[in-house]
């Protein structure tokens, strides 16, 4: 399914293309042969809460996308941020509490 810098383009959350393909594909997805160099694949099982389907593909849900772009750029867990709100400092919620927040 599409996922990362592909979704965010894709639910035109951004107007950067992304010079690669980000697919999230199961913790046990095997390919015999090299992947094209055009994919990116990140490796995950996850929730049908977190897919949503288009015509003819899969994309995780905008939430999902959001939060996996910034551990990717961070390299951080979620929560161990701070938004900044008009000088002030507040911790932003864990993954976890973030999901349950939004539904």
């Amino acid at each position: 399914m599409y996922s990362h810098q592909t979704a965010i383009s894709l639910f035109n959350l951004s107007d950067l293309n992304p010079a690669k393909l980000h697919m999230t594909v199961p913790m046990s997805f095997r390919r015999n042969s090299e992947i094209p160099g055009i994919l990116v694949l990140h490796y995950a099982d996850l929730p049908a809460s977190d897919v949503q389907t288009g015509p003819g593909y899969k994309i995780t849900r905008p939430l999902r996308t959001a939060i996996e772009v910034r551990r990717r750029i961070f390299r951080r867990p979620f929560g161990a941020f701070f938004l900044t709100i008009r000088g002030r400092h507040h911790p932003l919620p864990s993954t976890g509490n973030l999901c349950q927040t939004a539904q």
